[in-house]
């Protein structure tokens, strides 16, 4: 979405990124500075647009494409996620872990969350993200989630979505879908989702 009440999309390849509204569709070319081989875009509260590409991280602002780099805090390579908290701040997935933006600069803040594609927040405020290994995880949390006898580690997770019952459905590049039905729990418990129960 966007908040001028248009929407923007990434094409697949090089081709760049567009923003359609009532007037049009306006195209950003990578010889206008605009990413290409978008893996995720997001439009934040305050109108900035964040675009996770396989040759960094791009923002559109004040009219113009940008890349971000160590003056801004990031060297994070490849980007594979970006996303936006309740409290308006915005999370970059990369290669070499999750970073935060702060309204200003973006900080390194988990070094072992690399390669996250999904994330999503938990009714208590907590950050879940995919794991390449143990398909999901709590960011900052020792404990770990506790797995039904027929998940077998190591499993990548891939995306990572609300149910709308206060719980998680978390899909695995293998093409398994799970569920994490109670994550505000002290140790919740990840399950398959059965194929005839998916809605």
């Amino acid at each position: 979405g966007s908040s001028q009440g248009g929407v923007w999309v990434a094409f697949a390849g090089s081709e760049g990124v567009a923003r359609i509204d009532r007037d049009g569709i306006t195209r950003y070319s990578p010889t206008d500075g605009a990413p290409s081989g978008v893996n995720a875009l997001l439009e934040d509260r305050r109108g900035t647009v964040w675009a996770a590409t396989g040759h960094g991280l791009f923002r559109y602002a004040g009219n113009r494409w940008s890349r971000m780099t160590e003056a801004d805090g990031y060297n994070g390579e490849q980007a594979s996620s970006v996303y936006e908290d309740r409290a308006g701040r915005v999370w970059v997935g990369s290669a070499r872990g999750l970073y935060r933006h702060d309204g200003t600069q973006l900080r390194l803040v988990d070094t072992t969350a690399t390669h996250v594609e999904g994330l999503v927040e938990d009714d208590a405020g907590n950050l879940w993200v995919t794991d390449r290994a143990t398909i999901v995880k709590k960011l900052g949390a020792p404990s770990p989630v506790r797995l039904d006898p027929r998940i077998h580690l190591p499993l990548p997770g891939y995306r990572i979505i609300p149910d709308h019952h206060g719980g998680f459905l978390v899909a695995s590049f293998s093409g398994g879908l799970f569920r994490l039905a109670n994550p505000t729990a002290s140790h919740p418990l990840l399950e398959p989702v059965e194929y005839e129960h998916r809605m």
